[in-house]
């Protein structure tokens, strides 16, 4: 055996293996060769997802990542990979966990467990690493949920502190949301201490028996999961019992619609009504939230937002709505993140002390910064995205003279952009 130092090799299994399932009829195989073939795409998968974990934790770890203006790995590995920064987050910390567990690092190596089973086996074994072997003993005989739940419990026992455990769980809760490929089925994600999970899942459960009761009594049937949805959605938005909108000028729901489809009560082709970042919702939707404090509509008539210009620095209201209904995530391509989106001057207004929809968009703190300290952005393409490019090396003269005219330009009450590293 020798090491292989180059990836030659596994450039041409792959481009091999591609031209082997191209030319692959499965309307002419028997049920039983498909039924091989599922198993053999099943190791494919596993093989390559090993493959992945090891090759990204060095990547990580390297300075590789850092050339195309990524804010972490974990975004980078997203990026390339076309999944969530999560999903990657969770792929590199277990190939960092690989790292010290030799047995499961060979078990994933050889595509003997899948992504969930090689997560799983490699938390609970890195918390205990005596386990390592009977874990992979049950990832042979055992279901993944009746894997996870040993895992879980492996790491139950393993901890030394559970109210450390809580807090370390507390500071990671979360609160996302995304929308299926279908482009009109909404999810909503919680992650947080169990404990409150279970809390938020009873008064859930309680509201929704009496959503049943409800529904019981009107004739109607559905399942309990949906009486659950109801349940959370009228809690979560106080339906009916007078709860005011949060302050704040991003606090509330973007619907862009014309005039004429809202006042026919539908669309017609050529038209729109939907929800910025989220996708199409029926006018009779919109119709039914226009007293809502959450909502603010962009109408095709009426005030025309995008022609608002005025010569202070700061966008106005109906100009941050605009932009806010332009840009539901950073404008930067391939960049998804929706946090702390900052309010951006193509023109500068050092210069043009006019502020214009039309040369305004919203970057994320992280690629605005970047933008700041030189990257250069593009001109927005026909889906309002920018690309970015790193500047070539500044002098430090250079990068001095940036950062002020960075700071005249976003005024004094942003905070100072970093100067560029020029060696």
């Amino acid at each position: 055996m020798f090491a292989v130092q180059d990836p030659a090799a596994v450039r041409e299994a792959a481009e091999r293996l591609g031209g082997v399932l191209a030319d692959l009829d499965l309307g002419l195989l028997l049920p039983s060769s498909l039924k091989e073939l599922v198993a053999l795409g099943d190791r494919i998968e596993r093989l390559g997802h090993g493959l992945k974990t090891r090759a990204a934790v060095k990547v990580a770890r390297s300075e590789v990542w850092r050339g195309e203006g990524d804010r972490s790995p974990e975004d980078w590995l997203a990026r390339q990979t076309g999944t969530s920064a999560a999903e990657a987050g969770r792929l590199v910390d277990t190939g960092r966990k690989l790292e010290q567990l030799p047995a499961v690092a060979e078990a994933v190596t050889r595509g003997q467990l899948s992504a969930r089973q090689a997560e799983a086996i490699a938390g609970a074994a890195t918390a205990d690493p005596a386990a390592e072997g009977r874990l992979l003993d049950h990832a042979k005989a055992k279901t993944l949920r009746e894997l996870q739940d040993e895992c879980r419990r492996t790491r139950a026992n393993a901890e030394a502190d559970p109210e450390a455990a809580q807090r370390r769980a507390h500071a990671k809760r979360s609160c996302r949301t995304w929308t299926d490929a279908d482009g009109i089925t909404g999810h909503l994600h919680m992650t947080g201490p169990v404990a409150n999970i279970a809390r938020l899942d009873n008064a859930i459960r309680h509201r929704a028996d009496q959503t049943f009761r409800v529904a019981r009594a009107e004739g109607r049937r559905e399942p309990s999961e949906a009486y659950a949805f109801d349940a959370a959605e009228a809690l979560l938005t106080g339906a009916g019992d007078g709860t005011a909108a949060p302050a704040g000028a991003d606090a509330k729901i973007i619907v862009r619609v014309d005039h004429t489809a809202l006042v026919r009560g539908r669309t017609v082709d050529g038209e729109t009504c939907e929800i910025a970042g989220v996708g199409p919702v029926p006018v009779t939707t919109v119709r039914e939230w226009m007293d809502d404090a959450f909502l603010a509509a962009v109408l095709t008539k009426g005030e025309v937002v995008q022609k608002v210009v005025h010569l202070g620095r700061r966008f106005r209201a109906a100009q941050r709505t605009a932009l806010q209904w332009q840009d539901p995530v950073c404008a930067r391509q391939a960049c998804s993140n929706r946090l702390r989106l900052e309010y951006d001057h193509f023109e500068d207004w050092a210069d043009t002390h006019t502020t214009r929809v039309e040369a305004g968009k919203r970057f994320c703190s992280s690629c605005h910064r970047l933008k700041s300290t030189g990257w250069r952005v593009s001109a927005p393409d026909a889906e309002g995205q920018c690309t970015f490019t790193p500047a070539e090396r500044l002098s430090v003269a250079e990068a001095c003279a940036a950062a002020v005219k960075s700071i005249r330009s976003r005024g004094p009450d942003m905070r100072l952009p970093a100067v560029p590293d020029t060696g």
